[in-house]
């Protein structure tokens, strides 16, 4: 551990014991797993709940829980909340696994626990209203990945330590819970369900150093797809999940890099869905200002190859400008009124269209076609406080120019050095008005775009509705 590290860890831990805050590890919704006694046997397993949170028939919600090291805190829960997900599955359902972030926890009551739920029940609803007819739609059971977010209490007057303090430890904690195989057991296992039973669908989502945790866990497997991806025989079904969504999420640039340089290196297929979608916002300071500075002590005694290394390994990845791929905002004058844009996009999507009126784009992997680089984003009816968003690529010099300035990436051949068309990496950086900071992640406008964003993708091989309101087009 580097010396700077070592030594706000130790302060951390001193004002921690002094005010009696520190944060114990333990399971908030189901009991410590038995531990082999002498001789290694392990001793009967007593019989284990799992609590599954229902707010209607078609949308719930379980719970898995790691230690700081990544090892379940009862096997049975995870066991449990893979045979839930099961059943979904087999009736063609969706299954949403969310890993929270720091100063979280699994804890009923709390303020993440509750809005997950709510975004289950949100997203439930959006699936039945678009997707009617069809065995499985609106069944969604979410799985919350609960860790120990917090190592000070960030309530009452520890807060201030705790922010201070537990950046080192809580990151580290982090990436040791992803890296340990503990959370890819259960993300494999979700996998495998998925492909057994075809017409059931798999969206992973993290938030912060939940972000970490799922990219560290996916990381490898993400390699491996990105590069099968270059073969014309791979499928939407090789995939670990139908999308993996990382929101304001808080690790650096860096460890984005071999999966970006590989993904640039490459041409796809033409009906390619994002295999990575980040979201950030400007507007983020604990991933924009803290992040960095937290780095900048621990980084203190690194030694880089080149030049640009230094700044990805101390920029969270959604605040490295040469990694943004696209723009999300509200759209600036007449963008997204009546009528279309070049590239047949239709500017008005009106509550009452819906996703229906995405018509004029034929896959999600449109949003990254060569003749489509803008999407109008609808407010749909579930969502009625929500703003209109458009979503830009960064492909021309002010195209993302709320955000990322004079930025942007010029797309074309990979042999001749561009960035390809269909990179399967999308690192998206939005405005302040879409999301105000660091937690702002459940507000109505960026959440009705993250869910519209999963129903697209849930559809075959990302495929944005193409029929009307009540149609089947599969």
């Amino acid at each position: 551990m580097r010396v700077w590290s070592f030594s706000a860890l130790c302060a951390g831990i001193a004002t921690c014991a002094m005010l009696m805050g520190c944060v114990g590890s333990r399971p908030y919704q189901t009991e410590l797993g038995p531990r082999p006694s002498d001789g290694g046997r392990l001793p009967p397993a007593k019989p284990v709940e799992v609590k599954k949170v229902c707010s209607g028939p078609s949308a719930c919600v379980v719970f898995v829980e790691y230690d700081d090291y990544g090892n379940l805190m009862n096997r049975a829960q995870m066991l449990g909340a893979v045979a839930a997900a099961e059943e979904t599955a087999r009736a063609r359902g969706t299954v949403l696994v969310y890993v929270h972030g720091w100063h979280n926890d699994a804890a009923n009551g709390t303020r993440d626990v509750e809005r997950f739920k709510e975004l289950v029940q949100r997203a439930s609803e959006v699936d039945q209203t678009y997707r009617p007819g069809h065995e499985g739609r609106g069944n969604i059971l979410g799985i919350y990945v609960g860790w120990r977010g917090d190592s000070i209490a960030s309530d009452g007057l520890t807060k201030p330590f705790s922010y201070l303090f537990t950046f080192w430890d809580r990151k580290s904690a982090a990436h040791e819970i992803g890296n340990s195989g503990g959370v890819y057991d259960l993300f494999s296992r979700l996998s495998e369900l998925r492909r057994k039973y075809g017409n059931s669908k798999l969206l992973i989502h993290g938030h912060s150093f939940g972000g970490a945790v799922v990219y560290s866990t996916v990381s490898q497997t993400l390699m491996d797809q990105i590069r099968m991806d270059a073969s014309t025989s791979t499928s939407q079904a090789s995939a670990m999940a139908d999308l993996v969504l990382i929101v304001n999420p808080a690790f650096e640039a860096m460890k984005l890099r071999p999966q970006f340089d590989l993904a640039r290196h490459q041409e796809y297929k033409p009906n390619l869905p994002p295999r990575l979608v980040v979201i950030t916002t400007e507007a983020d300071l604990a991933t924009g200002v803290t992040f960095p500075v937290g780095r900048a002590f621990g980084t203190l005694f690194e030694s880089y190859a080149d030049p640009q290394s230094s700044t990805e390994n101390t920029t969270a990845v959604g605040h490295h400008i040469p990694y943004v791929t696209h723009q999300l905002a509200k759209p600036q004058d007449d963008a997204c009124s009546d009528g279309t844009i070049s590239g047949g996009i239709p500017k008005s999507l009106s509550a009452s269209a819906g996703l229906s009126a995405l018509a004029g784009v034929r896959n999600l992997g449109s949003l990254i076609d060569q003749n489509k680089p803008t999407l109008c984003v609808p407010a749909l009816k579930e969502f009625p406080d929500a703003a209109r968003l458009l979503l830009q690529r960064c492909d021309t010099p002010g195209a993302c120019s709320l955000v990322a300035s004079n930025h942007y990436i010029a797309r074309g051949a990979a042999a001749e050095g561009y960035v390809p068309f269909r990179l399967p990496i999308m690192n998206i950086r939005t405005t302040a008005d879409v999301s105000s900071g660091h937690i702002d992640i459940r507000n109505p406008t960026l959440e009705n775009f993250v869910v519209q964003l999963w129903a697209l993708a849930v559809r075959d091989a990302g495929a944005v509705p193409i029929a009307p309101l009540g149609t089947d087009p599969q």
